[in-house]
């Protein structure tokens, strides 16, 4: 996180609204797979680093260790490789996000989609 300098510090978020008001007031929480999985490595490079790379500040040597860490403030909560254990979870808080391998989601598309729209 950046605190307006050319600084990485710790994030002192715990609710969306504090990132941006327009967002709810509730917990953040986002759960993922560990650091040994291809999806967390595709996530890591194609969502996370994207937009690190606009901090230009950010040098070569550090750029891979700070694009790449994940929350571990229990914010970020690794669930395994499971992932009907993460659907399971995020069926318990609707408010949590979570983080799938593409086929898992492909292959259940329709199941995702249909849940979503009977939820109140």
């Amino acid at each position: 996180m950046l605190d307006g300098s050319d600084t990485l510090v710790e994030n002192p978020y715990t609710q969306w609204s504090e990132i941006n008001p327009d967002l709810p007031a509730i917990d953040i929480e986002v759960l993922g797979p560990p650091p040994t999985s291809g999806t967390r490595d595709a996530f890591a490079e194609l969502a996370m680093e994207a937009g690190c790379n606009t901090f230009e500040f950010i040098e070569n040597d550090a750029h891979k260790a700070a694009c790449h860490m994940m929350r571990e403030d229990d914010l970020f909560i690794e669930a395994g490789k499971n992932n009907n254990l993460i659907v399971q979870k995020l069926e318990a808080n609707p408010n949590a996000i979570g983080i799938f391998r593409y086929s898992f989601l492909e292959q259940c598309a329709a199941a995702f989609l249909c849940h979503l729209f009977s939820m109140p």
